[in-house]
């Protein structure tokens, strides 16, 4: 009798599965079979709802996997629209053949988990029409080397690629617009990505310890980079910020070896340590408002002497005294005015400025106008070498016609304006025409001059009983009084 109990047990025992792992598997497969079934070839599938089902896990062996887009099982026929959630999470583990997964492009959604530690994997293709990624979906991957995201997939979640230690290149496509917390950060082999002009948000150590990416290129779209989003990333050289970009986080670029940096227009915030970075020599801002500095960390440089101060700030030539009285005097050793983009207005005074441009090889003839608010008030007529060779001067309905020198600069040329009235808007247009007389370039600016320091009011302009008399000079009508002159709204302009 003990012997047949004994025999009994026995083939209980060996129904068991034999390690955890395996008991884990037992314990899905009955699962699935208890909400779904199991369908084509040892392919496990949940079903969803309706005519859809999720893979839950491929259940033998394989060199490589193409999921099939369609489901059928007992004369019903499903579409495979997911990965669950840890459908082959730590796979590598189990299987160390199955390293290319082909995905169809019914499936709109891969899972939390769900390829999370699969060490084999080395090719896969995510479907043109994925809609939904879960959380840490790719998480070390550690062979997976090449990826594209569609455009369909708007939001790249949370840890979704970190620690893709092989991963070379990302291609990102249009239409994705979010790139959330660590998604890519420890990709150590990461050597390029394209972002896409879609793009809007770069979260929280987004890129962080990328330590192979050279260079990033950021569309303009992306208003704020995030905490540590490029942090230790130590062979980022070359960053191009955005246009759009207004604030800047703690440590969005800490420990990158950067050179020199530009700084775009809009920006107006710049937090700690974001460019705490030993290289960095160089630095133009071209912000019309100068950005507020959290701390003096924000910009810190540091060799072999202690020094702490970065070497050089280019601004704005109209903003070069007021960045000498800000926060940012003390970060910078120099602060040395710069032309930014095609033209700029330098020497703004309140009666006078001047309009500077880059020369462009192909132009024969440039047709500079200024308007007064909205009003044509002077034209102008340089050659190709920057050579003046008409200007004309509305005031009252009277101009004048000059011709001048050649440009003692060629990096750059000048109109030099005078006559202008304090505190006052004006706005010039510059077009350059080709041989052929078309228009091939074309800029475009604004100014205020300053309020004068010394003004007398319209009345005392026109009392009679003062000793005053009216002159005409640089095609304006003055108003000398004592030696000195003053424009019809009371400001005081230097005498030629």
């Amino acid at each position: 009798m003990k012997r047949i109990y004994f025999f009994l047990l026995c083939i209980c025992l060996s129904s068991l599965p034999l390690f955890a792992d395996d008991m884990s598997d037992a314990r899905d497969k009955a699962d699935f079979w208890e909400q779904g079934r199991q369908m084509n070839d040892s392919l496990y599938y949940k079903i969803l709802g309706g005519d859809s089902v999720a893979l839950v896990s491929a259940g033998t062996d394989l060199d490589s996997l193409e999921i099939p887009a369609y489901a059928t099982s007992t004369g019903t026929v499903y579409r495979v629209t997911a990965i669950a959630d840890s459908a082959f999470y730590n796979v590598g583990y189990l299987r160390t053949r199955l390293t290319k997964i082909i995905l169809p492009n019914t499936i709109n959604t891969i899972g939390a988990y769900a390829f999370a530690g699969y060490k084999v994997l080395r090719e896969i293709s995510i479907p043109d029409q994925l809609i939904t990624m879960g959380d840490r979906a790719f998480l070390a991957c550690s062979v997976l080397d090449n990826v594209i995201i569609p455009g369909t997939l708007v939001t790249i979640p949370n840890y979704a690629f970190s620690q893709c230690t092989a991963l070379k290149n990302i291609t990102l496509l249009e239409g994705v617009r979010m790139i959330m917390q660590s998604t890519f950060s420890d990709c150590t082999s990461l050597k390029q990505i394209t972002l896409p002009q879609s793009l809007t948000t770069i979260s929280h150590y987004a890129f962080s310890s990328c330590s192979s990416l050279k260079t990033i290129v950021i569309p303009d779209k992306v208003s704020d980079i995030y905490v540590g989003a490029f942090t230790d990333c130590t062979k980022l050289t070359q960053v191009q910020l955005p246009a759009g970009l207004t604030k800047l986080w703690s440590a969005a670029f800490r420990k990158c070896p950067l050179q020199s940096l530009y700084l775009p227009e809009k920006l107006t915030y710049i937090s700690a340590s974001s460019f705490m970075c030993d290289n960095l020599s160089a630095v133009y801002c071209a912000a019309t408002t100068i950005p507020k500095l959290q701390d003096s960390t924000a910009f810190y440089f540091s060799d072999a002497s202690g020094e702490t101060m970065v070497d050089t700030l280019y601004v704005p030539y109209r903003l070069v005294d007021a960045y000498k009285t800000s926060a940012w005097k003390k970060r910078f050793k120099n602060i040395i005015g710069y032309m930014y983009g095609e033209s700029d207005v330098s020497n703004i005074t309140s009666n006078s400025a001047s309009i500077m441009w880059q020369p462009d090889p192909t132009v024969q003839l440039y047709k500079i106008d200024v308007f007064q608010e909205t009003t044509l008030f002077a034209h102008y007529e340089v050659d190709g070498e920057g050579k003046v060779i008409s200007s004309q001067r509305f005031a009252q309905g009277v101009y004048r016609q000059k011709k001048d020198s050649t440009q003692s600069s060629t990096d750059y040329f000048v109109i030099s304006l005078g006559g202008l009235s304090a505190g006052t808007d004006y706005n010039y247009t510059i077009q350059g025409m080709n041989a052929s007389n078309e228009v091939v370039y074309h800029e475009q600016g604004s100014f205020t001059t300053k309020t004068g320091e010394e003004a007398l009011s319209p009345v005392e302009a026109d009392n009679s009983k003062r000793k005053t008399r009216k002159i005409f000079r640089d095609g304006q009508l003055w108003i000398e009084r004592n030696g000195k002159a003053y424009t019809l709204t009371g400001a005081y302009v230097s005498m030629p």
